[in-house]
């Protein structure tokens, strides 16, 4: 058969329109299936970007095989929404991120779907469907929340599937180091599914909840379904005592040296739960542990550091700290420092010319990238610059100036800097806090989104004192900018859809208080707010619209910050960090901790495995700080329920088993 010159083009043509039409479309790419199949051939794929989202919208594409969806790097995304893959050969999308809208779903013959990426939102009301497939999670940053759940209708589906997760915490196999946190949102099970993976060793209990009920992630399971518990196992740590949905009956299998651990009252209100223990490790005298809340030990690092800000990465790995430049005792131009876990000096990098203090820093959620803020330095002023770190060498990738005046000769600082949860915005102050402005980060530069300028924003009364915390949806932002101005909003709650922002809610002191700091607890539903200069800190709920406030503490403090995997709040003020649980209604201190009786506590960080934390202090010293754990203990309580105990060895040993 001849093939001539223009039917070869054409064919050419055909086989990679898909990869041809992602190149020619970097930013946002739409492909709205309406309703229709899309087989790929063997030669087709879909290629997304650096930089890029690519929505696959109402429809089917099939035959998705190793090669079809291509993400170039971290800050490429596939966006499905209303949309089904059929995977036709086990299929992993090696870096980026995703997001699920609507009703969704990827279907397949046994084969695996496996993500190494660094976050999967599930939306507003959304469900992420895996039917007759494996889910495999290797993040390789270990990051314990690489699902996101946005609101509590949002939905991980199991229909006779089987979820692995396979990393492992610093060589370690202690279930309570690290494993996969699911918070808010529900986890559907539906038919024979399994919760595993890869291998004995490097699976981590999966961990439902931190024991606030706003936070919980509903465990439901269909009638006449089955949970089968391999390895690791299962952690329900949900606050509810309604957290676990039964149809009318269903079974949850316990296998051999797996774990099922329920921290708090469980009720089995009319249902019919069958527990298959094959292992002994339910009831009996083996136990998971997690954060108690108190620290076990502290070393002390001696070195100047002034410490402005820090940032541990997601595997908590790497630890940055920016500090003050200005000439004098102890001064070094070398402001961006890089740590090991162990505290361990490796790197350091200026920024800017000679002396010029960095203010802000934040790794990017894949650890790749450091983002960091400051004085204005060199000429054109570039006061925000994204740096790669390689594991030894700290180097400069790109970096933008936010004077908006090139002649400018004022100061422009910036005094914070976040990175959205999904790696692909900036958020940065600038103005002395007079500007909010949001870049777009593609793996190679920063460019401008849009800005927000503060109304409260008054040169008399400048505020040293801030942050900007995103909500892990990465739909909202907390910014505390200081001011202390009687009648202005010092705290405001900014909406950010990618393109603009506007401005949801924002409060106030009458008697005006400065809003030093803003956190977000694990699902964005509780807000904890520091009001230093005249009365004490504030815990918000949030419903997507106001905050109303829920309680107060006793005492001032000047940052807080949340754990990872337990319902505690850290709280610090001065050389002291205290710390407290809370229940969504109240607090309960725990314990009190005294590091430095001369110097401020300047900046803190908790690990994300709640194993450890570090101290920048204000001027001479860094700190490390054990968190200690304690053994949990199972608690299932039942109301007019039936349990059936398939086992043989079932023993009940320091454990609850409650009848009503």
């Amino acid at each position: 058969m001849k093939i001539t010159k223009s039917s070869f083009y054409l064919s050419i043509l055909f086989f990679t329109t898909l990869f041809i039409y992602s190149l020619l479309n970097a930013g946002s790419i739409v492909r709205n299936l309406g309703g229709d199949i899309l087989d790929l051939t063997s030669t087709q794929s879909i290629y997304i970007p650096a930089g890029t989202d690519y929505t696959i919208a109402n429809g089917q594409v099939n035959n998705v095989t190793a090669n079809s969806i291509i993400m170039h790097d971290s800050t490429s995304q596939l966006i499905l929404e209303n949309a089904k893959l059929y995977l036709g050969s086990d299929y992993t999308m090696t870096q980026g991120s995703m997001i699920v809208k609507g009703d969704c779903e990827i279907a397949s013959n046994n084969y695996k779907f496996t993500t190494q990426g660094h976050y999967i939102l599930i939306d507003d009301n959304a469900t992420l469907k895996f039917n007759n497939t494996n889910f495999v999670m290797q993040p390789p940053q270990k990051n314990i929340k690489l699902v996101t759940f946005s609101n509590s209708l949002s939905s991980l589906y199991l229909l006779n599937s089987t979820l692995k997760v396979d990393y492992i915490n610093y060589n370690s196999t202690t279930s309570s180091d690290n494993g996969p946190l699911f918070v808010g949102g529900k986890l559907i099970i539906d038919g024979n599914c399994t919760i595993d993976n890869a291998s004995t060793n490097t699976m981590n209990a999966l961990q439902l909840g931190v024991s606030l009920s706003a936070e919980d992630c509903v465990l439901q399971i269909k009638n006449n379904s089955k949970l089968n518990i391999n390895n690791a196992g299962l952690i329900i740590n949900n606050g509810d005592p309604n957290s676990l949905n039964i149809a009318t009956e269903a079974t949850i299998n316990v296998n051999i040296d797996a774990n099922f651990e329920i921290i708090n009252s469980l009720d089995l209100n009319n249902y019919f739960l069958n527990l298959d223990l094959t292992s002994t490790n339910f009831f009996n005298g083996k136990t998971l542990s997690l954060f108690d809340g108190k620290i076990s030990s502290k070393q002390w690092f001696d070195e100047y550091s002034y410490a402005l800000d820090n940032a541990l990465t997601s595997s908590n790995e790497y630890y940055a700290l920016v500090r003050y430049a200005a000439p004098g005792f102890g001064a070094n131009p070398n402001t961006v420092r890089i740590y090991n876990k162990n505290m361990d000096y490796i790197t350091s990098g200026t920024y800017g010319d000679g002396y010029v203090t960095s203010i802000g820093a934040d790794w990017s959620p894949d650890g790749k990238y450091l983002a960091v803020s400051g004085e204005n330095a060199g000429s054109p002023k570039k006061n925000v610059r994204i740096y790669t770190f390689n594991g030894t060498l700290l180097s400069e990738l790109c970096s933008v100036s936010t004077v908006t005046d090139a002649s400018s000769t004022s100061p422009e600082n910036n005094y914070n800097i976040r990175w959205s949860p999904d790696g692909r915005y900036i958020a940065t102050e600038s103005g002395d806090h007079q500007w909010l402005r949001f870049y777009s980060f593609d793996g190679a530069e920063l460019n401008l989104i849009t800005s927000f300028e503060n109304d409260a924003w008054n040169t008399a009364t400048a505020a040293y004192y801030n942050t900007l915390d995103w909500t892990p949806n990465g739909k909202y932002l907390a910014w505390a900018n200081g001011f202390e101005t009687p009648g202005v909003y010092p705290l405001k709650i900014l909406y950010f859809d990618g393109t603009t922002v506007t401005q949801r809610t924002s409060t106030y002191d009458s008697v005006g208080a400065k809003c030093y700091s803003a956190q977000w607890s694990s699902t964005g539903k509780y807000l904890t707010r520091a009001r230093l200069d005249y009365s004490q800190g504030l815990i918000y709920y949030f419903d997507g619209e106001n905050l109303s406030l829920v309680t107060t503490f006793t005492e001032q403090y000047e940052r807080y910050d949340w754990s990872f995997k337990t319902n505690h709040i850290f709280a610090s003020y001065g050389g002291k960090l205290d710390i407290f649980r809370f229940n969504g209604e109240a607090l309960t201190p725990i314990s009190y901790n005294v590091f430095d009786t001369t110097e401020g506590l300047s900046r803190f960080k908790i690990s994300h495995d709640d194993t450890f934390l570090v101290i920048g202090f204000s001027i001479l010293a860094r700190y490390k700080a054990l968190l200690s754990s304690t053994d949990i203990a199972s608690k299932l309580s039942l109301q007019n329920a039936n349990l059936n105990l398939n086992s043989n060895n079932t023993t009940l040993y320091n454990k609850t088993l409650r009848t009503l």
